[in-house]
């Protein structure tokens, strides 16, 4: 049992097999506290912008704890036994409202925060109504401007060519009176995402800022502390099909690649998850772990779960195809081991199904059942398949073959397409709104460039607040409670065995 700096009640700690997971970004599911509302730089109405929103309330920053404990009964009587939520340590980017751009672990970010509604709120309010809290943890990278007091990122920041001006128009400078918190604006420049503070980008490389302008190899590797990040490449990743990309560069131009076999980048990462796990969360999902070896995730969930022996795990290992990597370490079931496939011990390691998920496109289309005979052709090697969290769709995955845009099928076919999640093997994960097809057929996430000028409330990442009230009147809504009670009431739906009984529609 985890040790809570304050009383916890901790739920009884089941087989994974036994859950059902309903996801949500805490920021886009329900506003319980207007004044913590915040915009970023993009995607968001603020005074001044020269965007395309024109509604004042339209701002990234708009969901928190307090919203997400008041929806609770909500999210029970659709009868789901856990909520995933997106990561809640500080964030710093100009679109980081969903948790992956962190700049402080140690904290969370205020931006969820109100008076009286913490995030151990949040544990023992789902626990008093027999919730589990799985949290979505980061562990292979910072946010672009790095770990704060720790391990920052060379910046664009040469007192000669500083990056903004202040609110007369001059260079922008240095604030000591002031610091980033998500919240507070720079009096200097009006902005709360200013660019004063920020590290130095050292000489020769602020000389030409036209030629060493971030990102690039300058902040992410020739000037990165080597205690914390991986000094391989130009700084990104130029590929997905070699280990050397996947693992020692950087995934995308504003996730800066951590060493997560190095002592600093482990001793902090730990201490600041430990923290959660001795509030009382459940269990952990964890983001990105294609981009690490094998060997790193595997020394953080035994840290973990040293903390809490019943903590459960389970973990994104992204697979953009419908047939296995010709490199093994690149594929999901690669995790699930502790060492070789099929003749080591089970890693503990939980994964999300990306190969099921790729076949349920034929719900959608309508097209012949039989086909999703396909979604298990891979199963043999896995530790173990059962434990496998299916889904339709997320955040930033789609079933479809363009992998981008939320389920979009009727809704007698998203009953067949739940129908056969439930009583199937593993355990089902439903994205927040898929119980009236919100936002249905949308981009998961901003699709090109110029969205960055455009609503977030364009794409599946919308802010459901508005809608949730009529959810309870959809006959999928309603669907999806009885297929949750349902499940809970049979303990094979959950742990049994099973088999294919002919191929025929």
């Amino acid at each position: 049992m985890a040790i809570c700096a304050m009383p916890c009640r901790l739920l009884a700690q089941n087989d994974l097999r036994e859950e059902s997971i309903y996801f949500l970004i805490t920021s886009r599911f329900f506003d319980g506290d207007p004044s913590n509302n915040r915009p970023t730089e993009w995607c968001s109405w603020y005074k001044g912008a020269s965007n395309n929103i024109k509604d004042t309330q339209d701002v990234t920053w708009r969901g928190d704890f307090k919203g997400l404990v008041r929806k609770l009964d909500y999210i029970k009587d659709l009868g789901f036994t856990a909520i995933w939520i997106t990561p809640i340590v500080q964030n710093r980017s100009p679109l980081d409202y969903h948790g992956y751009h962190a700049w402080d672990f140690n904290k969370v970010d205020p931006r969820l925060e109100s008076p009286g509604y913490t995030f151990k709120t949040v544990i023992d309010s789902a626990h008093a109504k027999g919730i589990k809290i799985f949290l979505d943890v980061v562990l292979n990278h910072a946010g672009r401007y790095g770990v704060k007091g720790r391990a920052e990122i060379k910046y664009n920041t040469d007192p000669n060519q500083p990056w903004g001006k202040d609110k007369n128009g001059k260079a922008l400078a240095d604030n000591p009176n002031w610091q980033y918190d998500g919240m507070t604006a720079n009096p200097l420049d009006g902005k709360i995402w200013s660019r004063s503070n920020l590290a130095k980008m050292p000489a020769p490389y602020n000389s030409n800022l036209a030629a060493y302008n971030w990102p690039g190899m300058e902040s992410y590797v020739n000037t990165s502390d080597g205690k914390w990040y991986n000094k391989s490449g130009n700084g990104f990743a130029q590929g997905y099909d070699d280990t050397t990309n996947l693992y020692y560069r950087a995934l995308a131009g504003d996730t800066p690649d951590f060493l997560t076999g190095g002592d600093s980048v482990r001793n902090y990462l730990f201490q600041a998850y430990k923290k959660f796990i001795d509030m009382g969360i459940d269990g952990m999902r964890l983001d990105a772990v294609k981009h690490m070896p094998k060997r790193d995730v595997l020394w953080f969930v035994d840290a973990f779960k040293k903390v809490n022996p019943n903590l459960m795990v389970f973990a994104e290992v992204a697979q953009k195809r419908h047939e296995l990597h010709q490199i093994e370490e690149i594929n999901p079931h690669w995790y699930t081991w502790r060492g070789k496939t099929g003749s080591s011990a089970n890693s503990g390691i939980a994964v999300l199904d990306f190969f099921a998920m790729g076949t349920f496109h034929l719900f959608g289309k309508g097209e012949a059942f039989a086909g999703v005979k396909a979604a298990d052709r891979y199963d043999y090697l896995y530790a173990d398949a059962g434990t496998n969290v299916m889904f339709l769709d997320n955040h930033d995955f789609g079933p479809n073959n363009d992998w981008n845009r939320r389920y979009d099928g009727s809704p007698e076919n998203l009953a067949a397409a739940l129908n056969f999640m439930y009583t199937w093997r593993g355990l089902p994960c439903v994205y927040y709104g898929t119980e009236m097809q919100f936002k249905k057929g949308a981009y998961c996430d901003i699709h090109s460039a110029n969205d960055i000028n455009n609503s977030i409330d364009l794409t599946g990442r919308a802010y459901f607040g508005n809608d949730i009230a009529n959810a309870p009147n959809h006959k999928v809504y309603q669907h999806l409670r009885r297929l949750n009670a349902i499940r809970k009431a049979i303990p094979a739906l959950q742990k049994g065995s099973w088999r294919w009984d002919g191929t025929s529609d």
